[in-house]
């Protein structure tokens, strides 16, 4: 009897010792965490591990969004939805007009791989970030910056008059003075590169009116000034 019982003791303490080394399972990351992860990695100066965290979360944006054939876009604002909404009704297109991280995924994405050095993979989840939301002025600088980068001045410049816009009448009030003051500082400088100096003076100038202490807009007016002192008389 005392064997049994001793038996019982050492089975029972077994399977408590095999419960316990049992492996939890830890819940997938979610996208914010997944953002969030991201964020860090690139701050840390960390783009390739950054690349990795922001790959799984673009695949998990694809997974979400390719079960509704609707079309989706991607606000920060309540004035972006109701203009989202707007022109989802003219078009009559099945549309999905939400709050979310995977626009701001596909962009770090795309500002991850230009840290890289692979500007055509930049490009690509630029423009995706732009689809999901086309008029914030954040990701349409970018993506005027990628083409400037390429030497297609013109068709950033037009990129930056929709990111100048989109600040103007979209952007979230506390992002709205330097989003806009971006789009204008992207705007003159291509205008410099194509040697419309009066115009791209007017446009530094209309940065200070919006932050009349951007220094970069003060440096590319003394560098006009310096440009048009070379100019024969």
């Amino acid at each position: 009897m005392k064997f049994v019982s001793i038996f019982f003791v050492l089975l029972l303490s077994a399977c408590v010792s095999t419960e316990q080394t049992q492996p939890v399972s830890k819940a997938p990351a979610t996208l914010s965490e997944l953002l969030a992860t991201g964020y860090q990695q690139l701050k840390d100066s960390s783009p390739d591990s950054a690349l990795q965290t922001l790959l799984e979360a673009q695949q998990q944006c694809m997974e979400e969004h390719n079960t509704s054939d609707n079309k989706t876009f991607i606000h920060r604002t309540s004035e972006e939805r109701f203009f989202y909404l707007l022109q989802a009704s003219f078009e009559e297109v099945a549309t999905s007009v939400e709050s979310g991280p995977c626009a701001e995924i596909s962009y770090l994405l795309g500002y991850t791989y230009l840290e890289l050095d692979d500007i055509n993979n930049a490009q690509r989840y630029v423009t995706k970030a732009t689809e999901y939301s086309p008029v914030n002025a954040a990701y349409l600088s970018e993506l005027a910056h990628i083409h400037q980068s390429n030497g297609e001045f013109q068709q950033a410049i037009n990129l930056y008059r929709q990111a100048e816009d989109g600040a103007q009448n979209f952007s979230p009030s506390h992002l709205k003075q330097e989003e806009l003051a971006r789009a204008k500082r992207g705007i003159g400088f291509n205008l410099i590169e194509l040697g419309k100096l009066d115009e791209a003076k007017t446009k530094f100038n209309e940065v200070l009116q919006v932050n009349p202490n951007d220094q970069k807009a003060k440096n590319e007016l003394k560098y006009i000034e310096s440009l048009e002192g070379l100019k024969p008389n």
